[in-house]
């Protein structure tokens, strides 16, 4: 689905972007409170998805339309870049992700946690499981 407002009106969509894949979330013990994610957020100036008469259109959709592996140069969380500096552990977790095979991996929200994109049906690997030791993977 595509959420718009506080994330409290949902669309759905006419496609699966993820399909094949699945979600592995890394919960690290260093946290993010809401309001350090929202003062370091810098972005030059906000997309309007209201503006778009079908959710679809909007350039966040038509990145997601691309294949996975390419949303690494295209899709991108815009807390990273203030929320990553200050905790190195929450980076570390994505590299991780894909240093052991994640399609993608970002931030997810305003952060701690990470979530990867590995292909479906594959077990979760153990040297990301033995590297991660520590962080809560789910």
């Amino acid at each position: 689905s595509y959420a718009t407002g506080i994330g409290d009106r949902l669309t759905p969509l006419d496609f699966n972007p993820i399909d094949g894949y699945r979600i592995v979330v890394a919960m690290p013990a260093d946290s993010v409170s809401t309001r350090e994610a929202y003062a370091g957020l810098r972005i030059a100036a906000p997309s309007n998805f209201a503006d778009y008469d079908e959710p679809s259109a909007s350039p966040l959709c038509l990145a997601l339309r691309q294949p996975v592996a390419e949303w690494r140069a295209t899709v991108a969380n815009d807390f990273e870049a203030s929320i990553f500096p200050a905790h190195p552990a929450i980076e570390r977790i994505k590299d991780a992700f894909y240093r052991h095979g994640a399609a993608y991996a970002s931030m997810s929200g305003s952060g701690a946690a990470v979530f990867g994109l590995f292909p479906a049906g594959e077990p979760v690997p153990a040297a990301l499981d033995a590297e991660l030791e520590g962080e809560r993977i789910l």
